[in-house]
């Protein structure tokens, strides 16, 4: 197969420059498995085979449409229902064993519930989780803390991105418009992001990564984290990859009374949350997690972990902000190298005078650039997001917007304004030169 010709020559190359670190492949085996039924690529050139016929040709483009479409593979009854039934089993070992051999590491997409039957049929193969949900991180981890031979895995996907949308749907109730029932069944228009990462679109770091702080075992302590409250106290449910809609913060203005969640990370044994002094209950944590429901108000959120026999280990808390609104614009540098090539990122956030963030509500806001800058993107994280990242005018989600100056041909200085209704404007001022190092 040619996929596998090049992995060995990839292989052979790197091992060329360099012998003294390991190697690996994040082959989808699922996906190959499926590919290689039915056509003669194993032993076969696929470019020569579909020159050979019409009919091969459309024979390859239905197994790649298969794919995707997810189209059902026939089993024997007495292996339905298996996580890894043995018909799978023999095409997968047959559609790797022409690679798998050369590698240090063998990498395998979403086969973290396959890796006891992998070790039992290669027992002298380190394994590694090269593309796993992010909602398995703590069963992953644990295993592989477990068992030597897996090393550990990478998640898809750390960071949203524009397209794939079909990764990652979420609902509340009854409210099926942006959810299908599967992985393969897409999202309906304004889709436009794969909405499944740790970072949203514009770099913010959400709270779910205190789950994998905590698997990895780098992390002790309690975080808390609460739902937008505009969901009639209904939580999510997502197809996959992702647990939680909750944010970092406790500032929904015009949200008063409307029921909600806190999230609560820790590796205590139980968890209690408290609004402003009043218990919401106790609960037994579970993989470092638990939910509790609540009503918002404004005040503070107190979270409490608590240890076997009943002693406080941590406490935390998160409070609503001041009353008056404004924007606060942080720039990642003050200066840019002339030329056109370099950029810089603005954090334009809705905070209090202090800079504590207001996620709700949402606030239109502009930007002008004047002097020897460009605007190249303005926009929010929103997954559902009609509006165009050229626009000089955009809505927040969250709280939050990300502008992207591009620097000018020529040096000289460069003014930044933001406004929105009701606010006083921000400005940034930057400076483009010569003989300025880009990273």
């Amino acid at each position: 197969m040619k996929g596998v010709r090049i992995g060995r020559s990839m292989l052979d190359t790197i091992h060329s420059y360099d012998n003294t670190r390991l190697t690996t492949f994040c082959p989808s085996v699922h996906w190959l498995r499926e590919y290689l039924d039915g056509v003669p690529y194993l032993t076969v050139d696929e470019d020569e085979w579909m020159a050979q016929d019409p009919a091969h040709k459309e024979l390859d483009w239905k197994n790649f449409v298969k794919i995707f479409m997810g189209a059902a593979l026939n089993l024997p009854d007495e292996e339905k229902g298996m996580v890894y039934p043995p018909s799978y089993v023999k095409k997968d070992e047959e559609a790797t064993k022409n690679l798998y051999p050369y590698l240090d590491v063998a990498g395998y997409n979403y086969y973290n519930d396959k890796y006891d039957t992998l070790h039992e049929l290669h027992p002298e193969r380190v394994i590694l989780g090269t593309e796993t949900q992010a909602d398995k991180i703590v069963k992953t981890m644990r295993h592989a803390k477990e068992h030597p031979y897996v090393i550990g895995d990478f998640i898809w996907t750390l960071q949203d991105h524009l397209g794939e949308a079909n990764v990652c749907g979420i609902s509340y109730g009854q409210d099926n418009a942006a959810k299908r029932t599967s992985y393969e069944d897409g999202r309906e228009y304004p889709w436009l992001v794969n909405y499944s990462g740790m970072i949203d679109l514009i770099g913010t770091i959400l709270p779910s990564t205190h789950l994998f702080e905590f698997a990895w075992g780098e992390q002790k302590g309690i975080f808390l984290a609460a739902q937008p409250p505009v969901h009639q106290g209904i939580a999510p449910t997502f197809v996959s990859y992702k647990w939680t809609d909750s944010v970092d913060g406790w500032t929904f203005e015009g949200c008063e009374g409307e029921k909600t969640f806190v999230d609560v990370y820790t590796d205590a044994c139980e968890a209690e949350v408290l609004v402003n002094g009043v218990s919401q209950g106790r609960q037994k944590v579970t993989d470092y997690f638990a939910k509790f429901p609540c009503v918002y108000e404004p005040g503070e959120v107190v979270a409490i972990g608590y240890d076997e026999s009943g002693k406080e280990l941590y406490r935390n808390s998160m409070k609503t902000a001041g009353a008056k609104t404004k924007i606060t614009a942080t720039a990642d540098k003050k200066q840019m190298q002339a030329g056109g090539d370099d950029v810089c990122y603005i954090q334009v956030e809705i905070t209090d005078e202090q800079g504590n963030l207001k996620l709700l509500p949402e606030h239109n806001v502009s930007i002008t650039v004047e002097g020897e800058g460009t605007l190249q993107g303005f926009g929010s994280a929103y997954h559902m997001n009609e509006e165009k990242y050229n626009q000089k005018t955009h809505r927040t989600y969250l709280g939050r917007l990300l502008a992207v100056i591009r620097s000018g041909k020529n040096a000289g200085n460069v003014k930044v304004t933001f406004s929105a209704d009701g606010m006083a404007e921000e400005c940034v001022e930057l400076q483009v030169a010569n003989g300025i190092k880009v990273f």
